[in-house]
């Protein structure tokens, strides 16, 4: 029988928790995008995203996030995955997100849960620059 240990599952309880406040605490005047509803003003490039993202999230979240391993960004595919895809219109055809997203990866045909995979990287790449913790001597 394996163990679970406290330490192991801590990150993705807060991952969990952190995710589910990003959708409560968004400004009132975003109002929730129905799925295969457009956006009214979508970013079309991944830069626009992830601006949008860091706007959002609170400083913990960017923090947190920052500070994550590049193996657990797969535990906020789901819950910001999903915010992405709905508010940034990938699934009621941002075109213009998806060739962005596209042109990362070099690749066309680009899948909506992919895009939205690759918005989530470039986000944590760029807080990695901008809030990781570091130790001051």
């Amino acid at each position: 029988m394996d163990i679970i240990r406290y330490g192991d599952v801590l990150p993705v309880l807060e991952i969990a928790f952190i995710m589910g406040r990003v959708q409560k605490e968004r400004p009132s005047s975003q109002s929730k995008t129905k799925l295969g509803a457009k956006p009214s003003n979508p970013q079309r490039t991944v830069a626009e995203a992830v601006e949008r993202l860091i706007k959002e999230l609170s400083l913990k979240d960017k923090t947190t996030i920052a500070n994550m391993a590049e193996t657990d960004l797969s535990t906020l595919y789901l819950n910001l995955g999903e915010y992405i895809r709905n508010e940034f219109g990938l699934w009621s055809g941002n075109q213009d997100l998806i060739t962005s997203c596209s042109l990362i990866v070099k690749r066309h045909n680009v899948h909506e849960d992919e895009a939205s995979s690759i918005i989530i990287r470039e986000l944590w790449e760029q807080l990695r620059e901008t809030h990781k913790l570091r130790v001051i001597k």
